[in-house]
């Protein structure tokens, strides 16, 4: 059964992360020279991504689709069940090696790193709005 309030709340959790990443305004690697606009951004990038994982993770136990041994099979496991398509599972992945990244090799992450991030993580919204729609209909 699924926690639809848990699941609403992680979804604007993630709304929230990419919106404030957003309003940092990052349009080229010169906006990361600022240690502020770095610092921030890798942040709000790695909330981001641990919201998507808990959403994921959500959907799966919600809805007995089976236990992940590696946090990268959650999406296998929902992409294996139509929840994500094949383009958002492997998207989806990314991100979970780019948090990875920011995670254990924080200290040796540069600019062109989080630069990368900042587009891919934009799949989150997209996400995010899938699994709201999936759970409409259970």
């Amino acid at each position: 059964m699924y926690d639809k309030e848990r699941l609403m709340i992680i979804a604007k959790d993630i709304e929230m992360y990419l919106k404030k990443l957003d309003n940092i305004r990052i349009k080229s690697l010169k906006d990361l020279e600022n240690d502020l606009n770095f610092y921030a951004s890798s942040m709000l990038i790695f909330s981001a991504i641990n919201r998507v994982i808990d959403l994921g993770d959500e959907v799966i136990k919600g809805g007995n689709l089976g236990y992940p041994v590696e946090i990268k099979e959650i999406f296998a496991l929902l992409s294996n069940n139509k929840i994500i398509d094949k383009r958002m599972e492997t998207k989806l992945k990314d991100l979970v090696i780019s948090r990875n990244k920011f995670a254990h090799r924080y200290g040796v992450i540069k600019a062109e790193d989080v630069f990368r991030a900042i587009k891919e993580v934009k799949i989150a919204g997209e996400f995010a709005d899938i699994v709201l729609k999936y759970i409409k209909t259970k």
